[in-house]
């Protein structure tokens, strides 16, 4: 109901689950609702009344927690998520002037950029993005791209070279 009297009562039902989603409620706007438990032998027991306020949603909170880690010849960010909220990675090379804009709309705590140089070093931050507008910058962070080191091992010498077939 829209008030505490049961006035005017928007969702009335019986419904045997312990679960009720509701859809089409107003921001700022207070509700209040009650549970009518029916008996076997006819007795209603009614619960107290219990309120809540739908807020609505604001701009999205400044991504915490930002790392990097290099992932072979990629960079890997992380952050903490928010409920409701997909992200946008900014990223600029030593000595760019401003960052660019390299993904949007992750809806994760984590992208993989593979767009990078080994032995380059970059900076990076995060900005999360709800219906209300983006957040301010995350703290930035800053990584040297690693070189991927491949093993090779070719075993010439315990005789392995008889395995190996001649191609053409």
């Amino acid at each position: 109901a829209s008030d505490a009297n049961f006035e005017n009562v928007i969702f009335e039902q019986l419904e045997l689950d312990t679960e009720v989603t509701l859809s089409d409620l107003q921001y700022e706007t207070t509700y209040y609702w009650r549970v009518t438990a029916h008996g076997l032998a006819g007795v209603q027991t009614v619960s107290d009344i219990a309120a809540f306020t739908i807020k609505e949603q604001g701009i999205a909170s400044v991504p915490t927690n930002v790392k990097v880690y290099n992932d072979y010849d990629s960079v890997l960010i992380k952050w903490t998520e928010s409920l409701n909220t997909t992200y946008d990675i900014y990223r600029k090379a030593e000595g760019d002037g401003d960052f660019e804009k390299i993904a949007s709309g992750i809806p994760v705590g984590n992208y993989l950029d593979n767009s990078v140089l080994p032995g380059e070093r970059y900076e990076y931050y995060v900005k999360g993005v709800t219906q209300k507008g983006e957040s301010d910058a995350s703290e930035t962070v800053s990584i040297t791209v690693n070189y991927t080191k491949l093993l090779f091992e070719d075993n010439f010498d315990n005789g392995a070279s008889d395995q190996w077939t001649e191609t053409n």
